[in-house]
């Protein structure tokens, strides 16, 4: 009896922590506008003519700009930050930049709980002789806590992404990219 009650308590200490911090009885605040930063770390992989990359993913103080449009929807604009920094530092970088934009709904909760994000990206790379092009098809799903006066969130995330990689002339070939990042997110918003 006692080793089934040892079992089962993980479980339900792991469902008390996904239910949603209450909220004020009046109704939450409404959010203005967002900034926030993921820790993010997973896998990437592209395979075609001269682009051939299978590598872990790790990125740091990004930088993500929400506006919500409800308290069930935002657009946010997400930036890697360092990540461009240090591949623009690079002795044979020639220029980065990479960026994804996301539409985020909360599923049966108002700026808290259970959330998917469609979205689309643009990356450009330019290194030694090749320079490409990069399109995402993105998405974002996962769980957000949020403080009963909404001014700041906390979430766990997952984002997985289709590249489409067009080397510009003379670089190779068109290829296809895949990624996925496990995040946690932290994030403070502005509320009225």
């Amino acid at each position: 009896m006692r080793a089934k009650t040892i079992v089962r308590t993980p479980w339900l200490l792991c469902a008390l922590l996904l239910l949603p911090l209450p909220a004020s009885a009046q109704g939450s605040p409404e959010r203005m506008f967002g900034l926030g930063t993921y820790v993010s770390g997973g896998y990437y992989m592209a395979k075609s003519g001269d682009i051939k990359r299978d590598t872990p993913a790790l990125v740091l103080l990004d930088l993500e700009l929400e506006i919500p449009f409800s308290r069930t929807m935002a657009l946010q604009l997400w930036v890697p930050v360092l990540n461009i920094a240090l591949f623009n530092s690079a002795d044979n970088s020639k220029g980065a930049f990479w960026m994804q934009g996301f539409f985020k709904m909360y599923i049966g909760g108002e700026n808290e709980g259970l959330f998917v994000a469609p979205g689309a990206g643009f990356w450009y790379l330019s290194s030694g002789d090749t320079e490409c092009v990069l399109f995402d098809v993105a998405a974002r799903a996962g769980w957000e806590f949020s403080t009963a006066g909404r001014g700041f969130g906390f979430t766990l995330s997952v984002r997985p992404w289709l590249d489409i990689i067009a080397p510009t002339a003379g670089s190779g070939d068109t290829a296809l990219g895949f990624g996925v990042l496990a995040e946690a997110g932290f994030h403070f918003y502005l509320t009225r």
